[in-house]
Formats: C-alpha cells, structure tokens, sequence
C-alpha cells in the first residue's frame, strides 16, 4: 500500500476531524482505518505499507518535483501539524501487527514497483497462481499493472491487465508512463506539454505507433519539448531499487509477537493521545494476531 498517498487524503477528506484541543486528528484516524479494511476485505498472505524515504534522485532533474508537498517540520505552514499525526500513525501499525517502512532514497511508489518486479519474477519460477494488489489514489501505479499485479483505489475497484489495455490503448501498460511524459502529473510537479492533456496525448502516441522519439520528431505540437519530455519521463518513470536493498517481507501472522505484550499497551496510548476511543476495540479484530482473538 501507498501510505502517504493514503494518509494525506485521510488527513483531507477528514480534515474538521479534531482533537478536544483542537489538534487535527483526521490523517490518522482516516488512513488507519483504510488499511485495515483493506487487510480484513482480502486477507492477503503478507501486506506493506511504504512510506518516502527521499526524493533526491528526482530533485537532481527537476527542483520543483512535489515542492508543492515538501513542508518543514515546524514550520507555520498550517500543513505541518501532519507530521506528528503521521509518526504516530506509522507506530501505530507496527503496534498493530502490520509491517511498515520506507527505503533510504526512494519514494513509496519506487518501492511499489520493486515489489511488483520482484513477485513477477517469484511467481514465475514458482509457477503457482497468486496475485500482488498495489493499493494507491495515484495513477502512476498502472504502469505496474500486469497478468498477476493488479491496482485499486482504496475506495474503487480492482483494476486488472484487460483494464489497464482498454484504459491506455495499448497491450503493454508501462506505455502510460509516455502519456505522463507528455501530459504531465501537476499533484507531483510534473508539468506537461501545454494544452496536451491524456486524452491527447494517448492520439498522439498512437498516431506514431507509441514511439515517444518519433512523435517528438514529427508532432508539430511537441516541437522544442524534446529535452522537457524526456525529464519528465525521468520523473514518472520508477527508480530500480536493488532486491537486496528491499525489505524482507514476513506473512502476516508473523508480523506480530505475541511476547511484545507493551506493543498493545502502546497502541492504546497512541488511540488515547489522538482521542481515538473507536479504534481501541479494533484490536482484538485484528484475525492476524493469532487464534485467541475475535475474528468477527
């Protein structure tokens, strides 16, 4: 799952979500609840939630990428009170049982996409017929669709490889990242080509047999955009993260010790701090703690 994606919509969505000091409490609340419908809905074998560790390698191309979500912890940026929602947030699922983190340097969409790769490449040698969901608002996963990785909105459909062909016009999805280098991704920074939107951008490609250069080369729309495009390209396009470089993912079930008793004591200090009553008896829901709790 994409946790910021996840988190700053909850913390929008439910953005007059507050504490009786008056603290917004909404990002929290809203995104911990997603994740774990999302876990009770499929019961997947394993789940990770990613977090950012870094936008470097994206800021060396473009200094404005996602500079309208960058905000300094402490700053009067009214924006800033989200970071002490989500370092609790990101506590309060490890007290839950659920495995969270981020990778130095990359963002959580990178990492994504390295799952993705890597299940590829697992179910194919192992040959068994199991399937990866990538759980994000954000577009940019469809280019991680394939024939055993599907993507869905946390509150939409699953969208499977036929979607993604349909949606795009083209058998292979990693196509989509050409109509992201031609039409933009402005909620990251990413400017576009003026007045070349998706739609447009899909004719174009496929006037030029989805060949990027070539349509750069004889488009009229496009002339000067050359350099522009293949930056923003950089942009959208995954970063590769080394295997080892990933981490390890554990089932479920064995995400949480049942010795590390403080874990539950600290999960109901954090739904306390945030006025969170609600989510207290949540935790003997959660069916990947073990037998002797309620899996209703």
């Amino acid at each position: 799952m994409d946790g910021p994606n996840i988190f700053y919509r909850s913390a929008y969505a439910n953005k007059f979500l507050t504490t009786s000091n008056g603290d917004p409490s909404g990002g929290i609340y809203g995104a911990f609840k997603s994740i774990v419908r999302v876990i009770k809905d499929y019961k997947p074998t394993w789940c990770y939630v990613a977090w950012e560790g870094g936008y470097q390698g994206r800021l060396d191309v473009s200094s404005e990428y996602k500079a309208n979500r960058r905000v300094e912890r402490g700053s009067d940026d009214p924006r800033a009170h989200l970071h002490s929602q989500l370092s609790d947030l990101q506590e309060l699922l490890t007290c839950a049982g659920i495995q969270n983190g981020y990778v130095q340097g990359y963002e959580a969409d990178d990492v994504l996409a390295a799952y993705a790769e890597r299940f590829m490449r697992d179910v194919e040698s192992a040959k068994n017929d199991s399937r990866m969901l990538l759980i994000s608002d954000d577009h940019d996963l469809i280019s991680n669709i394939t024939d055993v990785v599907d993507w869905k909105r946390p509150n939409g459909d699953i969208h499977d490889l036929e979607w993604a062909r349909g949606h795009i016009g083209h058998d292979d999805p990693k196509k989509y990242l050409y109509i992201q280098a031609l039409s933009g991704c402005p909620g990251d920074g990413v400017s576009g080509v003026p007045r070349i939107g998706e739609k447009t951008a899909k004719k174009i490609l496929l006037k030029h047999d989805w060949d990027l250069d070539r349509a750069l080369r004889l488009d009229p729309r496009l002339d000067g955009w050359h350099d522009h495009v293949y930056r923003n390209l950089v942009l959208v396009s995954p970063l590769i993260i080394d295997d080892p470089d990933l981490p390890v993912l554990l089932p479920l079930e064995l995400s949480w010790s049942k010795e590390e008793v403080e874990y539950e004591e600290r999960y109901r200090e954090i739904c306390r701090k945030w006025e969170m009553k609600s989510l207290i008896p949540m935790l003997n829901t959660f069916w990947w703690r073990g037998d002797n709790y309620d899996t209703s």
